[in-house]
């Protein structure tokens, strides 16, 4: 939710219809929100964070200095809210660079290392069909009473869910599952890139949380069962949004006639 409000509150500063309070207002909430996501020290939370402000600032055509000045002044903003925390924060500097050399999903070290791996023994063991909707950690609980959870999945312990949206719908539902999500993140994004175009990408919102949500590298997995799948299909459902009230502006007005 603070990155979609984050991402309207950036979309009213490059309005040229925004009164100076709310620019001031807007800007206090953007350097408010970025000081949060820095200080919990996640960095692939941050990475993201920070990642999706810049495809804001650039993902849009280039309208002369006044463009210019709007993406080097949030660079900028970001640049000094990051330097501002680390200095008055060595503590989290330091966590910030141990998560960036060590807690990579993909690296060994990381947290996140053995429910990638249990999720991608688990999809290859059920390649079709997967395991079941909400059965990640049921099925490694049977397996362990079993006495079979080393042998089958090469782990000693159970994790709730593999952290990843892709292998959660890969180890969950199989190939066929993954497939079914692929055309409809397939189709937000064809939709989200019309919505774009419409609009001369003026407002690319939708399509960047497209992106955002559907990027294969992340550390969530929330299609199925976790209560965070709220926040999931709560951003598909504002990006729909977003593009149906623009079709809605689009639309003829029908006025009938008795």
């Amino acid at each position: 939710f603070g990155l979609i409000s984050v991402l309207v509150v950036l979309q009213q500063l490059r309005s040229q219809i925004a009164s100076p309070s709310r620019r001031l207002a807007a800007i206090a909430f953007f350097i408010v929100t970025t000081i949060g996501v820095l200080i919990t020290g996640e960095v692939m939370n941050t990475a993201v964070y920070l990642g999706t402000i810049l495809i804001f600032l650039v993902a849009r055509p280039f309208d002369g200095r006044r463009g210019l000045s709007f993406i080097i002044g949030g660079i900028l903003v970001v640049v000094g809210i990051l330097t501002a925390v680390v200095w008055f924060d060595p503590l989290l500097y330091k966590r910030l660079m141990v998560s960036a050399l060590k807690r990579l999903p993909w690296m060994a070290s990381s947290d996140y290392h053995l429910p990638w791996t249990t999720g991608v023994t688990m999809a290859i063991e059920n390649p079709f069909f997967g395991v079941g909707p909400k059965n990640f950690n049921l099925y490694c609980l049977s397996l362990k009473d079993a006495g079979t959870l080393e042998t089958i999945l090469h782990v000693s312990q159970c994790q709730w869910h593999p952290h990843n949206l892709y292998l959660q719908i890969l180890a969950e539902t199989g190939v066929l599952g993954l497939i079914l999500f692929g055309l409809i993140g397939g189709y937000l994004g064809l939709l989200a890139y019309r919505h774009s175009l419409a609009r001369r990408w003026a407002d690319n919102i939708p399509l960047i949380l497209v992106f955002v949500l559907f990027f294969p590298i992340q550390t969530y997995s929330q299609a199925f069962g976790q209560s965070k799948n709220f926040f999931v299909w709560t951003v598909i459902g504002f990006v729909l949004g977003k593009i149906r009230a623009e079709l809605k502006e689009h639309e003829p007005s029908s006025n009938s006639s008795i």
